[in-house]
């Protein structure tokens, strides 16, 4: 877990997917302004570490943060020192 919240890219990761609650793949790209390799390649390693789950709806894969209740505090932790990325315009990924 330690070693997933070491990277800064996961951390804004983390902070966007606890504000906005469940994103897929293209919306963390877009926000972040990463490639899709990178974008998914974190998102992997913050499911593996147990911060976020990840489900399949079709072609697309969503995220959103674990609901281990004993994450609560880490998860606040993350909202007050991680500074908020913005979601620029919610699209339904088939329109991008």
């Amino acid at each position: 877990m330690f070693h997933a919240l070491s990277d800064e890219t996961r951390l804004r990761m983390l902070r966007l997917l606890i504000e906005e609650k469940t994103l897929c793949v293209c919306e963390v790209m877009d926000a972040l302004r990463i490639s899709q390799t990178r974008a998914s390649r974190n998102l992997t390693m913050l499911c593996a570490a147990g911060l976020l789950r990840g489900t399949r709806q079709g072609r697309w894969m969503y995220y959103s943060p674990a609901r281990d209740p004993g994450l609560r505090p880490l998860f606040a932790l993350v909202r007050r020192r991680v500074p908020r990325v913005a979601v620029r315009e919610r699209m339904k990924c088939e329109e991008r």
